[in-house]
């Protein structure tokens, strides 16, 4: 109402007589046909909502980080397809205070009933989970967390999440063991994070070469490289399904860059790497 329309969605595929009346003084009917369409559609429509939140934050987020003012950005943002919803929500993202028009618990409550009949959705609700605002704060404060650029998780080992990524604690720990193998040097943090089994594959001088761990830890001298203050290890992306998962990491090593992508599998309640491949590049 504080936007100044209502629609309801009615459950029925009539409605006449007080019923409409009553509902004409404060907005407009939309006739599901039945209790469970009228639910579903409004879940759907609150879906565009969600994707929108969650486009928002991100172009902010890489407006941040190509140094654009972020008026500037939202000038621009107001003159798109994103017109509506930054035109409502600018004077809360510019800090005014307020009771919420629609509050982040309703809207993330809404995609995860979404997600349990369109598993797809899983994302979705990660990312908007990722922005880290309260329930009863507005949907605005989920742009502006997912707008607010990568978090640290290990300052030791150098390593943050990407603005927008939702990874579980479970399934940091190794993503962060195996950064902590790089940081050190010590080999004993990549057998805690991988798999007995795994191998680690990818390019070295145009030919394919693929490692068993024992193979991969005899690189490590126990010693971190010289230059490691100035290292990075970014997580750019999770996702899980049951008792597998999947993650991808950005390493900045000096001159080299290496794009490493796990898959992990799940046993009892700890994670382990079950599988690395990399792409390296100057």
């Amino acid at each position: 109402m504080r936007s100044g329309s209502l629609t309801v969605l009615a459950g029925s595929d009539r409605v006449e007589g007080d019923v409409r009346e009553v509902i004409g003084a404060v907005g407009s009917a939309f006739l599901g046909g039945s209790p469970r369409t009228a639910a579903a559609v409004k879940l759907v429509a609150n879906q565009v909502l969600g994707e929108s939140v969650a486009a928002l934050g991100r172009i902010l987020a890489s407006g941040q980080a190509l140094g654009i003012d972020r008026d500037l950005v939202l000038d621009v943002l107001e003159r798109t397809a994103l017109g509506r919803i930054v035109s409502a929500k600018r004077p809360r993202l510019e800090g005014m205070d307020g009771p919420a028009d629609f509050t982040a618990g309703a809207l993330i409550k809404d995609i995860s009933l979404l997600g349990a009949e369109v598993p797809a959705l899983d994302g979705l609700l990660r990312t908007l989970q990722a922005a880290g605002a309260s329930s009863e704060a507005d949907i605005a404060a989920l742009i502006t967390g997912l707008a607010s650029g990568p978090r640290s998780v290990d300052t030791t080992a150098h390593v943050v999440v990407d603005a927008g990524v939702c990874v579980q604690p479970d399934l940091l720990r190794p993503l962060v063991d195996y950064a902590r193998g790089h940081a050190t040097g010590d080999p004993t943090h990549f057998r805690r994070a991988f798999r007995p089994t795994a191998h680690i594959e990818g390019l070295r001088d145009g030919v394919f070469t693929s490692w068993d761990l024992d193979r991969y830890c005899g690189l490590f001298t126990g010693q971190p490289a010289a230059d490691e203050g100035s290292r990075l290890r970014v997580i750019t992306g999770a996702g899980r399904a049951g008792s597998t998962a999947h993650a991808t990491m950005r390493l900045e090593h000096g001159p080299a860059v290496f794009t490493d992508t796990f898959l992990l599998v799940q046993e009892g309640s700890e994670w382990q790497i079950s599988n690395k491949v990399y792409l390296r590049e100057s």
